[in-house]
């Protein structure tokens, strides 16, 4: 089992919920989240100072680059073309 972590307050789905258990599985993913611990669920878990929110995602993707291959990569007429050329096209 991995590790519990008990948030006196959390904000979950939108609103502020009391006594949050928040448990890590083995790998170190989230494997639940939720409020209303009950007290057999606080015992032993971490408690945590302060109350907690969700951290922002790294939703950052080049995803986009798939899309858009070979409708900017490429050298235009202009001999000076450069980098910001490309840019500027792909924007």
């Amino acid at each position: 089992m991995g590790e519990r972590f008990l948030a006196p307050q959390a904000w979950l789905d939108g609103a502020w919920a009391r006594d949050v258990l928040l448990c890590v599985d083995e790998q170190g993913c989230w494997s639940a989240v939720r409020g209303g611990a009950t007290e057999d669920e606080r015992h032993g878990a971490r408690l945590l100072p302060g109350p907690v929110v969700p951290a922002l995602v790294n939703a950052h993707s080049h995803a986009f680059q798939r899309a858009i291959v070979g409708l900017t990569e490429r050298r235009g007429s202009d001999p000076h073309d450069d980098f910001w050329s490309w840019r500027d096209r792909m924007y």
